[in-house]
């Protein structure tokens, strides 16, 4: 199934997400890298709100594999927020490649102001 370049593969293993084996979700999470399509965004970002900490880092490569933009997007509002920050370290590196102007702005935004938080603590 995970090889299928179908689009119809691609909801059954959404579907296989959601599957109350921790394997069995986390092979369908790989077999929709395959081929992967935007319209998994959506059922990835929720097995990682339930996923244990050793997958949450494949889990964010999946949905930056996915769709960049939009999960970049997503973690730029985490650091904002303060939202998610055990899965800081695996986004982290993928901010760093941003060349969107207006999201390469947040994030320098957000740099200044931890940089200003650590002089001011220091």
């Amino acid at each position: 199934l995970s090889l299928s370049d179908e689009p119809s593969a691609t909801p059954i293993l959404c579907g296989l997400l959601e599957h109350p084996s921790e394997s069995l979700r986390i092979q369908a999470l790989r077999g929709l890298l395959v081929h992967p399509r935007p319209e998994a965004f959506e059922p990835v970002l929720r097995l990682l709100a339930n996923s244990p900490p050793g997958y949450q880092s494949e889990i964010c490569g999946a949905l930056a594999r996915l769709d960049l933009d939009r999960a970049q997007r997503l973690w730029i509002e985490w650091l904002e927020q303060g939202d998610n920050q055990s899965v800081w370290p695996a986004v982290l590196p993928t901010l760093a490649l941003i060349r969107q102007p207006d999201l390469a702005a947040r994030v320098r935004e957000i740099v200044r102001l931890e940089v200003d938080a650590e002089a001011s603590a220091g």
